[in-house]
């Protein structure tokens, strides 16, 4: 019993250092996490690759200790990533990971998982310009938005802003400016500096839609609220339009003021677009203002640096400035061949805005009350009835194979639990076996012990003869004799003592005489030393005194070449 409790502590014992140890790793873990994503989320100024690469090895992490908010942080920051990227497989990978997102925010009780999708799958599904899925999102993003209980200015603000980039992307710009600005005041309602970005959108939409006035309202108004945000690109880049606005409006001297600042911004900050924006501005109001060498350096200088940036819109529009002030120089020439250059990016880029089916797209789903919408909601109903029904039916067939198979593994378990008493008792058999030999050893061990008394009484009895010749010791030596008629078989109680030896530990003496030239005195002592028995205890059982004991361990050990340093007992107890 007491062999019992010690082992059902041990294993106790072993089972915390198991879970103290896992928990250590997993605290670890996370920490390693977290840093990881840490310096994903820096990727706008950093190698991207490398983003990726610290994101994927975060997720792994996750996944391997089962993190649930970690992997739900790793899935949504990859999916952005990827989605900023660009290319078909990215987004597709990056849909991928919205979608594992979503899963894992609803397990978590995330109330604004599906929101947060459906706003994430409508930026993803514009830039692969698939405009029919990316607005029906944007239009869930709505819907969901309105049923929020918390947070519900932002949630319509960002979800407006979102439908508001499809209808952009869709060449739309009444319904984008519409939604934008449904946006701005959610955002301004909860003084979000989002509604300030907003409105720069919005006053860059009325631009281009020659609304100068109310464009100039509202980037103005974006200006002043961003002016000490510490966001020098966005201010470069509202200055630059300011500039341009002013411009067009015959406010040089504030477009000169304007243009100044952003140039001032993008040098200091080596950003290349705010660079162009103001060169280019500069040089037109150059050109206002007849002076046409310095408007030639500035639109050179906008040349330079839009060449090394993907603004096709932008390069036509300096190319054919350039030309304008090259005819006005009298170079004739030289400017035909800016117009041609400015004549063919425009036709490229006239081929990339050409989005077929627009305006059914923006029937399909502006409009809700028409007949054309009700057919599609009709479809969408009839497509979820059949895939309610296919995944009933898939679980009922799911839910029968699992049936069949818990069954059978039930039968097998209950096999199992039979193999396993039978094993028991055949185990507690064997245990059973151990002990009775155990026990005739220890039994042949005590007959070896009389029979040593015994001599010991002999060798008594022959020194009290030979000193005391002459007294009678009749009564002492047929008492002795009567012990020498029962014990007399020494030599069979000495073969039962190795028979029952070998049953305890097999083989033991036969490998000591196959490999080592040793007597049968030496055996006897070593079958001892196995039984880890002591010096004194083997006095007593072959009768010879403590020295003659230590000679022959002394002895063994030469002749079985242990190291001095080592005992017998050690070295049998691992031979």
């Amino acid at each position: 019993m007491k062999l019992l409790l010690s082992i059902v502590f041990m294993v106790i014992i072993f089972s915390c250092f198991c879970a103290n140890a896992q928990d250590t790793s997993r605290k670890k873990d996370s920490t390693q996490i977290e840093e990881l994503l840490a310096a994903a989320r820096k990727y706008k100024s950093r190698n991207i690759d490398s983003a990726k690469q610290d994101v994927r090895k975060a997720l792994l992490l996750s996944q391997k200790n089962d993190i649930i908010n970690l992997k739900t942080q790793s899935h949504s920051i990859l999916a952005i990533i990827l989605a900023e990227t660009g290319g078909k497989d990215n987004f597709k990978e990056a849909i991928h990971h919205f979608t594992e997102n979503l899963t894992l925010s609803r397990e978590m009780g995330d109330s604004v998982a599906s929101l947060r999708f459906a706003n994430n799958m409508s930026a993803v599904y514009s830039q692969l310009k698939n405009y029919p899925e990316a607005l029906k999102h944007s239009i869930k993003a709505v819907e969901l938005s309105n049923t929020l209980e918390e947070d519900k200015e932002f949630g319509l603000g960002l979800a407006y802003s979102n439908l508001a980039n499809v209808y952009y992307d869709l060449h739309l710009t009444d319904a984008a400016i519409s939604n934008y600005k449904k946006s701005k005041s959610f955002f301004k309602e909860i003084q979000s500096p989002y509604e300030y970005h907003i409105a720069t959108t919005i006053g860059e939409l009325l631009k281009d839609f020659n609304s100068y006035d109310e464009s100039y309202v509202y980037l103005k108004y974006a200006y002043n609220g961003l002016k000490n945000s510490g966001n020098d690109l966005i201010i470069g880049r509202i200055s630059n339009l300011l500039g341009e606005l002013s411009l067009k409006l015959d406010n040089i001297n504030e477009a000169k003021q304007y243009f100044n600042e952003a140039r001032k911004i993008g040098n200091e900050k080596d950003f290349k677009a705010v660079q162009v924006s103001s060169f280019f501005g500069w040089a037109k109001i150059f050109y206002a203002e007849k002076n046409l060498d310095s408007a030639n350096i500035y639109i050179d200088g906008a040349l330079e640096h839009v060449n090394t940036l993907e603004l096709i819109q932008d390069r036509v529009e300096i190319l054919e400035l350039k030309a304008t002030i090259l005819d006005d120089q009298k170079m004739p020439e030289e400017a035909l061949q800016y117009y041609h250059l400015s004549k063919n990016l425009n036709d490229s880029l006239a081929k990339l805005k050409n989005i077929p089916e627009t305006t059914n797209i923006l029937m399909q789903y502006q409009s809700k009350t028409n007949e054309e919408t009700v057919s599609m909601m009709h479809r969408i109903l009839a497509k979820k009835n059949y895939w309610i029904t296919t995944i009933t039916i898939l679980l009922l067939f799911l839910g029968s194979i699992s049936y069949f198979f818990i069954k059978k593994y039930r039968k097998r378990l209950d096999v199992s639990h039979k193999n396993k008493e039978v094993l028991e008792v055949s185990l507690q058999s064997e245990k059973d076996n151990n002990a009775y030999i155990n026990r005739k050893l220890v039994a042949a061990t005590a007959n070896l012990a009389l029979k040593t008394d015994l001599l010991s009484q002999v060798s008594e009895l022959l020194g009290q003869i030979k000193n005391q010749p002459s007294q009678n010791l009749t009564k002492e030596i047929n008492e002795t004799q009567t012990q020498i008629k029962i014990q007399k078989n020494m030599d069979t109680m000495w073969k039962e003592f190795f028979i029952h030896f070998e049953e305890v530990h097999p083989e033991f003496l036969k490998s000591l005489k196959s490999r080592y030239d040793i007597t049968q005195h030496d055996l006897k002592i070593c079958a001892f030393l196995k039984m880890n028995l002591s010096n004194k205890e083997i006095c007593q059982l072959m009768n010879i005194n403590p020295t003659t004991v230590r000679v022959n361990i002394h002895r063994i050990k030469k002749k079985l070449n242990i190291p001095k340093e080592t005992s017998v007992v050690d070295f049998f107890s691992v031979n």
